[in-house]
C-alpha cells in the first residue's frame, strides 16, 4: 500500500537543504525545452526534426535524474546532457518515450479512462530502464505493467493530489515550477521505490 503522506514527506526531506541541486535541474530543463522550442520556431524543418528527437530525451533524462535524486545519489544537473553524449543512451531514451507516448495515445483513442490507466501502467518504464541496463525498452515497459498491478488506483490518486500545486504553477506564471516539478517527480520516484520494496 502506498502512503501518499509518507512519499511526499520523504520527497520534502530529500529536497530540504538541496535546493541548489533540484533548482539546477529545473533551470536546465526549462532552458533546454525553451531552446528546442525556439529552434523549432525559427527553423521549421531542421528545428522540427531536432525537437522531435531532443524533447523526448530531455523528458526521460529529467525523470531518471529525479529517481537518482530521490536516492541521494551523487549527481549534477549537467547529467541531463549525458544522453546527448552517448548515442546508445540517446536512442534508448527516445525509443522509450516514443513507445510510452504512442501506446498511451492509442489507448486514449478508445476512451479517456483506458488511456489514463495505461499511462499509469507504463509510468515506471524509465525508472526500470535505469535500474536494468540489460533490459530492452519493450521488456521495461512490460515490467512496468507488471509492478503497477494493484497500485493503479493509488498512483492515480497520488497524481491527482498534486492538482493544487499544478494550479500554483499556472497562477505564478510558471515560477512555482522550480519547487513543484522536483516535488512531484521526487514523490513519484518514491512511489516506484516503495513498490519495488526499496523503501
Amino acid at each position: 500500500m502506498l502512503n501518499r503522506k509518507e512519499l511526499k514527506s520523504l520527497a520534502k526531506e530529500r529536497m530540504s537543504g538541496n535546493a541548489g541541486m533540484y533548482v539546477g535541474f529545473v533551470v536546465i530543463y526549462v532552458l533546454l525545452i525553451s531552446a528546442i522550442g525556439i529552434i523549432a520556431t525559427f527553423l521549421p524543418l531542421g528545428g522540427g526534426i531536432a525537437a522531435f528527437f531532443a524533447h523526448p530525451v530531455v523528458i526521460v533524462a529529467l525523470t531518471i535524474a529525479f529517481l537518482k535524486f530521490s536516492r541521494g545519489t551523487d549527481i549534477s544537473p549537467m547529467d541531463i546532457f549525458r544522453a546527448f553524449n552517448e548515442n546508445k543512451l540517446f536512442f534508448r531514451y527516445w525509443i522509450a518515450n516514443f513507445r510510452v507516448s504512442l501506446f498511451a495515445s492509442l489507448w486514449s483513442l478508445l476512451l479517456v479512462v483506458p488511456g489514463i490507466i495505461k499511462s499509469i501502467a507504463y509510468s515506471f518504464t524509465y525508472f526500470i530502464l535505469e535500474d536494468n541496463p540489460e533490459m530492452t525498452v519493450t521488456e521495461a515497459q512490460k515490467r512496468s505493467i507488471e509492478i503497477t498491478k494493484g497500485h493503479k488506483g493509488e498512483l492515480f490518486v497520488l497524481i491527482l493530489s498534486f492538482i493544487l500545486w499544478e494550479l500554483l504553477v499556472l497562477v505564478t506564471f510558471g515560477i512555482a515550477i522550480i519547487y513543484v516539478l522536483p516535488y512531484i517527480q521526487t514523490t513519484y520516484a518514491n512511489a516506484y521505490r516503495k513498490i519495488i520494496n526499496e523503501i
